[in-house]
């Protein structure tokens, strides 16, 4: 009986020998797995919320327009970061690298959801330099398409933008969501 018990008692510190070698071996894989990919966008000196899709369920519009829904829960449209026709848009990865950002922009209801067709939303390839691309935020024909006269008051247009790119031979795509005018507005001096 003696006998057995030491068996078992050494038995047990060998598989808590194995145990402990196992998890320092897999623990210097984890050190090796990357991170989440992430995005940082700024316009002009104000940094713009990101939503993240990751590498799946960003495929379809359903998919795209419940996540832009999502994060407009409890916002007001005046809480929305104001950004003027014409002022420089930088999209930074912040840790990973990819060659080029395919970016599509939509214009959105005031709860988030995609107003238009997808046919209406615009959509550029941008090559990336040293990790970011920077462009200036171009107005979108579609926010001419609105019925009503309140949509072109400045500040009344909110777009979405999905950005997509290719990390490790997967799709990612992020988005944020601004406000901005249907046009661009030029200050004329009426001294």
């Amino acid at each position: 009986m003696k006998q057995g018990k030491i068996y078992l008692k050494n038995c047990a510190f060998f598989l808590l020998i194995a145990a402990v070698l196992l998890l320092l071996a897999c623990k210097g894989q984890v050190g090796q797995v990357k991170q989440e990919p992430q995005l940082q966008v700024a316009a002009g000196e104000q940094d713009l919320k990101v939503i993240y899709y990751g590498d799946r369920h960003n495929e379809s519009r359903e998919e795209v327009n419940k996540r832009l829904k999502q994060a407009m829960e409890g916002i007001l449209a005046e809480e929305i970061s104001y950004v003027p026709i014409g002022e420089e848009i930088v999209i930074k990865a912040e840790n990973f690298e990819t060659e080029e950002f395919s970016i599509t922009d939509y214009i959105l209801k005031e709860n988030g959801e995609i107003r238009y067709d997808e046919k209406v939303a615009q959509t550029s390839v941008i090559p990336v330099n040293d990790g970011a691309v920077s462009f200036p935020l171009p107005s979108h024909f579609a926010a001419f398409l609105s019925s009503d006269s309140e949509d072109y008051k400045p500040g009344k247009t909110i777009r979405g933008f999905v950005v997509r790119a290719e990390i490790d031979d997967a799709p990612f795509a992020f988005a944020f969501i601004l406000r901005t005018d249907a046009e661009m507005v030029i200050e004329t001096d009426n001294e």
